[in-house]
C-alpha cells in the first residue's frame, strides 16, 4: 500500500491500538466532520491522527457534513466536493509526485471556509 484515506474513521482504528497504529507508515489523508454523531473526531480521527507513525500525514475536519458526507456524492454538497479536490491532491502528490499536488497539501494552502486543516506535508 503507498497511501492512506480515512473518511470518518470509526472506532475500529482504536482495535489497532497505540503499538498498532504508529506502525503505520504510509502517507495518510483523514477526512471528518465536527458534526458527525456517530463516530466522535476527538476519539478516533483525531487519536488515530496524532498516534499514526507516518510523518506525512493530514487531518482535514469540516464543519458541517455529518458522518454520511463522504458517501453522497459530487455535487452533494460544498464540503464532500472540497474533501473530493483534497483527495485528488493527495493521490496526485503521493501516487504521482506531482508539484501541483504537492503544493495543494502544504499548511496554508488546503483552505476552504469551515476546513480546520492540519498537516506534516511540506
Amino acid at each position: 500500500m503507498a497511501a492512506l484515506v480515512l473518511a470518518a474513521p470509526g472506532g475500529e482504528l482504536q482495535v489497532f491500538g497505540a503499538t498498532g497504529i504508529a506502525a503505520v507508515k504510509v502517507p495518510t489523508l483523514i477526512l471528518v466532520t465536527s458534526d458527525d454523531e456517530m463516530v466522535k473526531a476527538e476519539f478516533n480521527a483525531l487519536w488515530a491522527h496524532d498516534s499514526i507513525g507516518s510523518r506525512d500525514k493530514a487531518l482535514a475536519v469540516f464543519d458541517k457534513g455529518g458522518h454520511m458526507m463522504f458517501a453522497y456524492g459530487s455535487g452533494s454538497s460544498p464540503q464532500f466536493d472540497q474533501a473530493k479536490t483534497l483527495t485528488a491532491a493527495f493521490f496526485l502528490s503521493i501516487l504521482k509526485g506531482d508539484p501541483m499536488g504537492q503544493a495543494a497539501l502544504r499548511p496554508g494552502e488546503a483552505s476552504f471556509p469551515g476546513l480546520h486543516y492540519k498537516t506534516t506535508f511540506h
